[in-house]
C-alpha cells in the first residue's frame, strides 16, 4: 500500500482508480484508461464432458493474468 500510495502522490496528473493498489489495474492499450485484471480473466467453466485435467483444476484469476501479460 504504502508504494500506492507514493505513486499517486507522485504521479498528480495520472487519474487514478480510488479502489484497490496500482497493481490492481492494468493499461487498456485500445481506451488507454486503467482497467481492473478481473476484466481479462474468462469465466471458469467446467465441461463435465471432457476428461478433467491439471489445468482445469486452477482457473484463472487477476493474479496469474497480470502474471501472464507482465511475462
Amino acid at each position: 500500500m504504502d508504494f500506492t500510495k507514493w505513486w499517486v502522490t507522485e504521479f498528480k496528473t495520472i487519474k487514478f482508480p480510488s479502489a484497490g493498489t496500482v497493481f490492481d489495474y492494468y493499461i487498456d492499450p485500445e481506451t488507454k484508461k486503467f482497467e481492473p485484471w478481473t476484466k481479462r480473466v474468462p469465466k471458469f467453466e467446467l465441461d463435465p464432458d471432457v476428461p478433467l485435467q491439471v489445468r482445469s483444476l486452477y482457473p484463472g484469476n487477476a493474479k496469474s493474468h497480470r502474471r501472464q501479460f507482465n511475462l
